[in-house]
């Protein structure tokens, strides 16, 4: 139980989905006339309809919307099902209990001289009538490896009396199969094919299955498979020594079984590492435990309080049990008790040994203190099996046979989940309607923004809160690994140095020990398993057990559980406002109630990876260590191995890895929960509320109505059908009224920063101007909050309010705007729960005021009330075009802001509006009054209202002037002028906008674009484009597609360099387009278009984000400015790496993409190869070329056809040609899959075509694998040369320079090799390695380990990549190869 001292959850925070939670369980049982007869019914029928849709949907071509539907669908049929384990001794009658239960004579039983020994589990059979076993066999090898040890732990004279009980077993197994005369034959002629002649599966499949109509014929078919009476005189071969698992399917069982499984699970693991890790599964998925014993042993008998003392730890936190029910069997047997008394004794004895049982467990605090135990988590049953079907001397009732049957009803909730099932199709086909009524945008783009609002907001609160569990359990871990490293000798001696142990004899277990990375299963039933890491583990566990009961309950409760129960983006209430919107709002409502559900499952799986994350990590850092032990060999071995352990524990920080392991995966838990949340409630956002009117869609009206009479049934809600859609749209559209709707304020989404650091040190904030000081690796999430200046008191707000969430954070340097001299009155305010706490600079630089935070929560700046210092200052211009045709005046907005109110965020709410650069930097007064003037030329000065410089912070800031300019085409230029009107109208801030661009952008949806081919500027060996712009304007490069608009004169170099796929994976994102690198000489340049090649009304542009890489490697997400058919568009206000990204979780669309042929001239044999490359559109052909050429000189030709088509990513295509089979080969023959994102570095062919023969000319056909035609041409081949000229490195010459570098170096290479990163990143951009490769050599440990790695690969390529890496290192490292060849 947590203790008082434990913070618990936040009660009321707001409203929830809770309510529909007890509402369902309460409607569970009001319905008394719903039987499982008339659920199964009902069911069937949703089914069916949902059958009809599928099929409807089917006939549709793959498209964004249909697909998203079909896979809806789809996860409607999954189902997750409970486990109820069923432990118990031989003979305490397990197979009875489950018989009697059921109803059928399905599982041997002691009665009839068997008793099982495998793991049977039991589940219903929803097909047909039939019932089945699936066998599941070990491996033909493991029982090979399983004999070699049977035979070789036999032959062994060490093991003495301790392993006579595993020789026992031993004898047992091989008597069952092969008869007493197995031990007399060798491993070869034990595993004769002859053997297994009537289990020909074993060798094969590795499954059996068995099909019966009775259940008696089954039980009699699988007798052999368990385990049988050995002591029979004749000897009938068993097969159960061969079988993992065994699955039995019962018909007729829907009302018991249907979502539960009955697992017969034997007490302990097994030495056979298949079965025990099957065993482990199990029993970590157990939802409820039932043991079984004899009612005469119930309370003496070890067995069964060893089984649970044993397992208690893989049911509670490393598992997902909920209620552990001890079962006391055979209550029947009265001895000597007379008959008429019978039923008096046998309750009175019931009784009695309920008290009991219920006493010893309370007394078990090994048990009691991994579960949140309610009342009713321990449970006592008195059954009789053979009384429930004679009624000698009880009622069935008596027996407690119904209750265990209605235990199984409560867990399977027959109700809820057909209850479920029609909520979820009524939300599907609520979609489908939705989606093929009117248009209704301006409703649509509302809701829409509220509901971002509120899932940013909900996803925000949800991370704040999942840090209180990481910093409980960094309190925690802490006092672990102290207590850990003080006590590690002990904690190592309890494994390797027991008590009561022959030297001889440990010698093998602890070598057994080593070579299992720390894991021993003794042979034998009632032998434990050995394990030196969770031995290890164990103070920190301890440490760490109150707080995971707390976190992680398995019981419904739970605060992280409450907290996702909690989040609600509150559809419900958005319908009555929004009544057009309400079938779209039902499907969000479905989608979000399904995905909580998915996460609180997701919960109990990731609880399971952090409680075993110690014992994991620990297993890691000692491997090692067990591998130099295991090859010590000899007299003092055995000391030698224990002083190997000891040492490296005493000198390995093991306990403090283990810890950080642990914190991490708190990490992934939260980031999980976030993610899954924001990117699977966005998608369901975007195609509920961005899909166009989809009349392509099939009328469901009919299904619509049947299920929504159904889910009106079960919520007992009024059902008013809908009409039938009319068969010709077009008569029954009414005229419609062209209103604008103006979203309120709060409605905007503001911008949420994410910046990937790669390592510790201080990095910088492009954007904003926040600098973060980093412990090590992380990703640092934040945003801009508004100020709630009642906390505050007496002081005032002097930045912005900043929300930062990263606990690899140490210090943070927030921007500051004061002038030199008043620096020293900032203070930072801390923000955390509603408490403010006041913070100390640890130092103030010019620019920054540094702070120490404990931890993520709100931080700014604030100062006293009463400054009114002079502060650093940014006028800020924003031309607004016309809102409608009728308002002709473009509107000019000058914002008066502190310099340190980052420009992104102004430029987040001007959407639509155009920035124009200035000189804005300028010193204002806070609380002064200025007036600003405007001059046209040849017109006089005109002077506007004046205005307050008011040092706003808020979020959504306000400007301070607006000019309407109505009749700004008249002129060149105009003037502005700022005026303190305060100090005699000094002149404070001025700047002549340049009008003559600024007509061009009045419509920015219009503007249309100057084509511009730059000049190629090769430095360093990488392509590079320059531009030179005399006058402003918008202007697009010829080469890349990219859009540029120019203040004026500008001189911009830019080309494209590797994406760090590592940072994007970390943040969910992939490539959507090149990553490009700008340098810009001269000038500004105020807007950037990036070229995509998502295909609009698919979709996929809704996915696109902007990536801003700064020079230190960190990256940050931008939302884009406007997306049009073919850019994304961004404002920008600087210069660094900007490249588009797509979230790798976003529905699959088709996208633009391009078919590149490359021809490899003839050789001598007339031999040649066509590379066809499969790309997306906003690649830059002629670097595609480059590169290509770089790697294959001038023999390989591009072929310029057509090639523009449309692919799908991960789909499988087809290439085929008009040749004859003789004549050419297709590498691969039959599918290729194309992956957009893996195509912007590595240009490598998609399909090879090899001819044979001399071929003038061949037609090209691009297919889908099993489907449609994409793309077809004739493509001439160009002549073949005597001589072809070659830039390509002479890789056949007798001996190659990178070769003979790396073999004559390698061992100076592996340990002075410094700059990997840069070396990778050039292989994988030149295609000498895969990303995965790159990805595999970045994964390693150790810089060692990586740079082994990395040389072992580019031996194993040969030449051509030995040689790309000698080259590469002399770029990146030429002073070591200078070096090496030097001394050499």
């Amino acid at each position: 139980m947590a203790s008082t001292s434990m913070e618990s959850p936040l009660p009321g925070k707001r409203k929830s989905d809770v309510a529909d939670n007890i509402q369902t369980k309460k409607q569970k049982w009001c319905a008394d006339s719903m039987t499982t007869e008339s659920l199964d019914s009902e069911k069937k029928v949703v089914k069916d309809i949902m059958q009809r849709v599928r099929s409807k949907l089917d006939k549709m071509p793959p498209k964004g919307l249909t697909d998203f539907l079909r896979d809806r669908i789809k996860m409607l049929e999954e189902d997750r099902k409970e486990i109820v384990g069923v432990f118990g001794k031989t003979g305490s009658g397990k197979s009875s209990l489950i018989n009697t239960i059921l109803g059928v004579n399905l599982l041997p039983s002691g009665a009839q001289g068997s008793c099982t020994s495998v793991m049977i589990q039991v589940e219903a059979n929803m097909t047909n009538d039939q019932y089945i076993a699936e066998i599941e066999f070990i491996t033909f090898k493991e029982w090979k490896d399983e004999l070699l040890f049977i035979f070789m732990n036999r032959s062994c004279e060490e093991g003495g009396d301790e392993e006579q009980e595993s020789n026992d077993d031993d004898v047992e197994k091989i008597t069952a199969l092969y008869g007493i005369d197995g031990w007399e034959k060798t491993i070869e002629e034990l595993m004769d094919k002859k053997y297994f002649r009537r289990i020909p599966d074993f060798i094969t499949s590795g499954k059996q299955t068995i099909f019966c109509n009775t259940a008696e014929e089954l039980s009699e078919k699988i007798t052999s498979f368990t385990r049988s009476n050995t002591q029979s005189d004749t000897f009938k071969q068993q097969y159960w020594p061969l079988v993992k698992c065994i699955t039995i399917k019962v018909p007729n069982s829907n009302d018991l079984l249907e979502h539960v499984v009955l697992v017969d699970l034997p007490g302990n693991g097994d030495c056979n590492k298949s079965r025990d890790e099957k065993w482990k599964s199990f029993v970590g998925k157990c939802s409820a435990v039932w043991v079984v014993s004899d009612i005469a042993r119930a309370t003496s008998e070890k067995e069964p309080w060893e089984i649970m003392d044993s397992t208690v730890r893989l049911l509670g936190p490393g598992g997902e049990c909920r209620s552990i029910s001890f079962i006391c069997t055979k209550t029947d047997n009265i001895g000597d008790v007379q008959k008429d008394d019978a039923h008096t004794w046998i309750l009175t004895r019931n009784e009695t040994t309920k008290m009991k049982v219920n006493d010893k467990f309370k007394k078990n605090k090994h048990v009691k203190k991994h579960f949140s135990c309610g009342e009713d988590f321990i449970q006592v049953f008195t059954v009789s099996s053979k009384e429930y079907k004679n009624k000698t001397y009880l009622e069935k009732k008596e027996t407690e046979i119904p209750h265990l049957q209605e235990f199984l009803r409560n867990l399977n909730d027959h109700h809820t989940r057909t209850s479920d099932y029609i909520f979820g199709a009524h939300g599907i086909l609520s979609l489908i309607q939705g989606a093929k009524s009117s248009d209704m945008a301006n409703s649509k783009e509302e809701v829409q923004k509220i509901l971002e609002l509120r899932l940013e907001d909900e996803l925000e609160s949800i991370g704040e809160y999942m840090e209180k569990p990481y910093m409980q359990f960094d309190q925690q871990l802490s006092k672990g690994v102290e207590k850990s490293e003080e006590t590690c000798k002990q904690l190592l001696n309890q494994v390797i140095e027991p008590r009561m142990q022959k030297g001889r004899g440990f010698h093998k277990i602890l070598k057994s020990l080593c070579e299992n990375d720390g894991i021993y299963k003794p042979k034998g039933k009632e032998k434990r398993e050995i394990n030196i890491n969770e031995s290890l583990a164990s103070t920190m566990r301890s440490c760490t057990d109150e707080v995971f009961t707390y976190f992680f309950p398995n019981d419904i409760s739970g605060p992280i559980k409450t907290e996702i129960d909690t989040f609600t983006l509150n559809t419900d209430s958005l319908v009555k406002e929004h009544q057009s919107m309400s079938l779209h709002l039902i499907f969000l409502k479905t989608e979000e109630r399904k995905l909580k559900a998915e996460l609180i499952h997701d919960l109990l799986e990731k609880k399971k990876q952090i409680y075993y994350s110690l014992s994991e990590s620990i297993k890691e850092s000692m491997q090692i260590s067990y591998t130099r032990a295991a090859l010590e060999k000899g007299e003092g071995s055995l000391k030698r191995m224990k002083e190997e352990l000891h040492q490296h524990v005493k000198n390995e920080n093991i306990f403090q890895k283990a810890k950080d392991d642990m914190l991490n995966q708190l990490t992934k838990l939260k980031d999980h929960i976030v993610m899954q949340l924001k990117c699977k409630l966005q998608e369901s956002i975007n195609v509920s509320l961005k899909t166009h009117k989809s009349s392509f869609l099939p009328d469901i009206t009919e299904e619509y109505n049947q299920i929504r009479m159904l889910w009106s049934k079960f919520n007992n809600v009024p059902f008013t059908p809908t009409l039938d859609s009319p068969s010709n749209p077009s008569a029954f559209q009414t005229q419609s009224v062209q209103m604008q709707t103006s979203v309120p304020t709060q409605y905007i989404c503001k911008p949420t920063y994410r910046q990937q650091c790669p390592q510790a040190g201080l990095f910088h904030c492009g954007l904003t101007g926040l600098m973060f000081e980093m412990a090590g690796m992380g990703e640092v999430v934040y945003k801009m909050k508004q100020w709630d200046t009642d906390l505050l008191g007496s002081m005032t707000p002097a930045g912005p309010l900043f929300s930062i969430n990263c606990p690899a954070v140490q210090q943070l340097h927030l921007p500051h705007c004061m002038c030199d001299e008043k620096v020293d009155t900032l203070l930072v305010a801390h923000i955390m729960l509603g408490k403010v706490e006041i913070l100390k600079p640890v130092k103030t630089t010019f620019t920054h005021v540094v702070v120490d935070i404990p931890h993520n929560s709100l931080v700014g700046l604030i100062k006293h009330g009463y400054s009114s210092f002079p502060v650093q200052s940014q006028v800020l211009l924003f031309l607004q075009p016309p809102e409608n045709r009728t308002q002709k005046a473009t509107k000019l907005n000058v914002f008066l802001l502190p310099k340190n109110v980052p420009i992104c965020e102004v430029k987040h709410q001007q959407k639509g509006s155009i920035f124009i650069q200035t000189s804005s930097e300028c010193t204002l007064n806070p609380t002064g009054e200025y007036g600003l003037t405007y001059q046209l030329v040849t017109k006089k000065p005109i002077d506007l209202t004046n205005g307050h410089f008011e040092a706003d912070y808020s979020p959504d800031v306000q400007p301070t002037f607006q000019v309407y300019l109505d009749c700004i085409s008249d002129v060149e230029n105009m003037s502005l002028t700022l005026l303190d009107r305060k100090c005699n109208d000094q002149k404070v801030w001025e700047w002549v906008v340049q009008t003559d661009s600024t007509v061009q952008l009045e419509n920015p949806l219009m503007r249309s674009s100057n084509k511009c081919k730059p000049e190629i500027y090769n430095q360093k060996n990488s392509r590079e484009y320059r531009f030179q712009c005399l006058s402003a304007g918008l202007f697009q490069c010829s080469k890349t597609g990219l859009g540029f608009r120019m203040v004026g004169e500008v001189d911009v170099i830019y080309n494209t360099v590797p994406w760090d796929r590592k940072l994007l994976d970390q943040s969910g994102k992939r490539p959507a387009g090149p990553l490009f690198k700008f340098t810009c000489n001269k000038g500004s340049v105020c807007e950037l278009q990036l070229p995509h090649c998502e295909i609009y009304s698919e979709g996929g542009c809704d996915f696109l984000s902007v990536a801003h890489v700064t020079d230190d490697g960190s990256i940050t997400f931008i939302h884009p400015d406007q997306t049009t058919e073919t850019h994304v568009i961004l404002n920008i206000a600087g210069f660094c790496k900007f490249g588009l990204t797509k979230d790798t979780n976003a529905p699959v669309s088709s996208i633009r993409a391009l078919v590149l042929p490359f021809y490899q001239l003839p050789d001598v044999n007339k031999e040649s190869t066509m590379n066809v490359l499969l790309l997306p559109k906003n690649v830059d052909i002629d670097e595609v070329c480059e590169k290509r050429k770089k790697r294959h000189g001038e023999r390989e030709k591009f072929i310029e056809i057509p090639s523009s088509c449309e692919l799908t990513p991960d789909q499988e295509y087809t290439l085929s040609t008009n040749l004859p089979e003789e004549q050419h080969e297709i590498d691969p023959a039959e599918k290729a899959k194309f992956v957009d994102y893996e195509y912007y570095t590595n240009y490598l062919p998609t399909f090879q075509l090899h001819l044979k023969t001399d071929v003038k000319k061949l037609n090209l056909l691009l297919k889908q694998h099993d489907g449609p035609e994409t793309w077809k041409r004739s493509v001439p081949l160009p002549a073949s040369t005597t001589e072809i000229p070659s830039t390509a490195p002479l890789l056949n010459s007798p001996n190659p320079l990178g070769k003979a570098f790396i073999t004559k170096h390698r061992s100076e290479l592996v340990n002075r090799l410094g700059l990997l990163r840069p070396i990778v990143l050039r292989l994988t951009d030149s295609g000498v390695m895969s990303y995965e490769e790159g990805e595999e050599v970045e994964s390693k440990s150790t810089n060692t380990l990586k740079r082994q790695t990395l040389l072992d690969l580019l031996m194993k390529k040969g030449n051509e990549a030995q040689e790309n890496f000698y080259s590469a290192l002399k770029v990146a490292d030429p002073c070591l190869v200078r070096h090496l060849e030097g001394n050499a």
